[in-house]
């Protein structure tokens, strides 16, 4: 089993701490960009697990040899590799030290594709967009105090269950003085991936939402 070979010890220069991991495994980051990683790979239904500093990897700069860790190891289910090993920089320092670190990320990669994984370096663009808007927007309603109604869960996945349908076409059948409480039912649902909906987009009354896949 791959573990954390790194230790991470707190820092004044930015934010750190551990992430409760779909509540069974507490995942050390040692930053608010590495933590939003997290937060987008625990709401992918095809992450199994994310290990905080993985490996230790040799390479050499001229004549010296080192030791690079990358930031976390990303293990899939349903891929055509095992997972990613991932890299988080900010866009400013990688584009900053790209020719210093490229010796490093050249045996990332080579690691990488010796042991059926994709090396991949991802900065805020590659995180902090729509999906992750989404996910924590959805995040109050997953660990809300709303307690759902049997019934009208069942309603939900009936309705949505054929294809996908909009959320307004569910509400236009309710009176109005339930439509707000079935809206955050909704909500709620997708929070725990019971209805699914496209991340890429906001969510509104007009997305369109369906049943998850054993869900």
């Amino acid at each position: 089993m791959i573990k954390q070979v790194r230790k991470i010890n707190p820092t004044r220069r930015s934010i750190s701490g551990y992430y409760p991991f779909r509540g069974s495994e507490s995942i050390p980051y040692e930053s608010s960009l590495e933590r939003d990683f997290i937060i987008l790979q625990e709401f992918n239904s095809s992450v199994v697990r994310v290990v905080s500093q993985p490996v230790e990897i040799p390479f050499r700069l001229g004549i010296r040899r080192y030791k690079y860790t990358p930031d976390f190891l990303v293990l899939l289910s349903s891929s055509s590799c095992k997972g990613m090993l991932v890299e988080v920089k900010p866009e400013i320092k990688w584009r900053k030290h790209w020719r210093k670190w490229l010796s490093k990320w050249k045996a990332a990669y080579r690691w990488a594709k010796e042991h059926d994984f994709i090396f991949h370096i991802y900065d805020e663009n590659r995180i902090r967009g729509q999906v992750l808007q989404n996910i924590k927007m959805l995040s109050s309603f997953k660990h809300g105090n709303l307690v759902p109604n049997h019934a009208d869960v069942a309603v939900i996945r009936q309705f949505f269950s054929q294809n996908p349908r909009r959320i307004a076409d569910y509400l236009y059948l309710l009176p109005n003085h339930e439509k707000s409480n079935q809206y955050r039912l909704i909500l709620t649902m997708l929070a725990n991936n019971i209805l699914s909906v496209d991340f890429n987009k906001p969510i509104t009354p007009d997305s369109f939402i369906w049943v998850t896949e054993n869900g």
